[in-house]
């Protein structure tokens, strides 16, 4: 099937089709729309339904990476069009990040760099939290919010998660605390987040959300940036009921715009989650995994579906 590689892939993916001698199959350009029948996409290109009216016999669509918030998913099963992704990618790095985050966050390092250099010492500088002291809500308990739960469930903190998704079985076999995404604001003094964008999860941290905190809180978005709405964050600090902020994503990408850019209690990376040495690697066999998948054995593998809407707050 003819493929369109539309994003830039790494060098790695190129080499490994060369390797397995399936060249011929892959286009970067020189190739009639009305001829493609599998696109490969990263974050840099929005499927709707103009898009995929320049490709009448389009099949498949490979999502680069784990999110999809630039995919119209009913659109595209509307066309016939069914849309993959590669989440193992991104699992391991955006672990390691999320939980990077929250040990800047409790240990203040930041703050700590400013009292050092200004002759400060220890003048004025609250006591670390411990991660044991953490009650942490978990929004996301897929691959990578299963990971960073389990891994706070282990140095002693409280987890609950909230996932409307998971089995029972699957709850079980986690060993997370099931709760609602209300009453788990209610309990916490940490949100980390991993679910998807979608219609329903934008503004997933909202003013209504702050509101319903009974103690401050920790925040960590690693997921995607128009999950928190930007200015329920700034009151959230400016008012103390947020202790602090670790943010990997945002709203616009790249160059954001950010009221809260400058808080001493605000760790900033720009996407870097999965930028790491392995994660090409990663991506460039996962990719062909799916395509691979499709082309030869006629099978989906890591399927995007709609999903059922979730409880907002």
């Amino acid at each position: 099937m003819k493929t369109l590689i539309i994003d830039p892939l790494s060098h790695l993916f190129s080499e490994l089709v060369t390797r397995k001698s399936l060249s011929e199959y892959f286009y970067t350009e020189n190739i009639p729309a009305q001829e493609v029948e599998i696109i490969i996409i990263k974050t840099f290109t929005c499927v709707d339904e103009d898009f995929l009216k320049n490709y009448p016999k389009l099949k498949l669509i490979i999502r680069a990476g784990s999110g999809y918030d630039n995919i119209d998913l009913a659109t595209a099963r509307k066309n016939g069009v069914y849309v993959c992704n590669t989440p193992e990618t991104n699992v391991i790095p955006a672990y390691e990040h999320t939980i990077s985050l929250i040990f800047l966050l409790l240990k203040q390092h930041q703050k700590g760099k400013y009292n050092l250099f200004h002759h400060k010492w220890k003048e004025d500088l609250p006591r670390n939290w411990e991660l044991q002291d953490l009650k942490a809500l978990v929004v996301g308990v897929g691959r990578i919010g299963n990971r960073v739960a389990r891994f706070l469930l282990n140095q002693g903190a409280q987890v609950q998660g909230v996932d409307p998704y998971l089995t029972p079985s699957e709850w079980q076999e986690c060993g997370i605390n099931k709760v609602s995404y209300v009453e788990g604001l209610k309990w916490c003094n940490l949100i980390s987040y991993h679910c998807p964008l979608t219609s329903e999860t934008k503004d997933y941290f909202s003013h209504e959300t702050l509101n319903s905190l009974l103690e401050p809180a920790w925040l960590i978005n690693t997921a995607r940036g128009g999950i928190i709405n930007d200015e329920a964050l700034l009151k959230g600090l400016q008012e103390g009921k947020i202790l602090g902020a670790g943010l990997d994503v945002f709203r616009k990408e790249p160059n954001p715009d950010l009221p809260y850019r400058d808080f001493a209690n605000v760790y900033l990376t720009p996407h870097t989650g999965a930028y790491t040495i392995n994660a090409p690697r990663r991506m460039t066999e996962e990719i062909l995994q799916v395509w691979e998948a499709f082309v030869f054995h006629n099978r989906l593998l890591n399927e995007v579906k709609e999903y059922p809407p979730v409880e907002h707050r």
